[in-house]
């Protein structure tokens, strides 16, 4: 499923988990939905283990 919720729930469980690639996949796809602000994003704290990740930044700088 490609609901901005759906895709958000995931990345915050995948990255809660250690599962980074499936979390910045289910991340990629919330900010393509444009649903969520980036700030929202940078904010939430059950993101925070994906922020060590250079792919991390990578999308966020393609979303703004």
């Amino acid at each position: 499923p490609r609901h901005p919720r759906v895709c958000y729930g995931l990345a915050q469980g995948y990255a809660q988990t250690g599962q980074h690639d499936d979390g910045l996949e289910a991340l990629d796809c919330l900010l393509q939905s444009g649903a969520v602000s980036v700030a929202r994003i940078e904010a939430d704290s059950l993101l925070e283990p994906l922020h060590a990740d250079p792919r991390y930044r990578e999308l966020l700088n393609r979303a703004r």
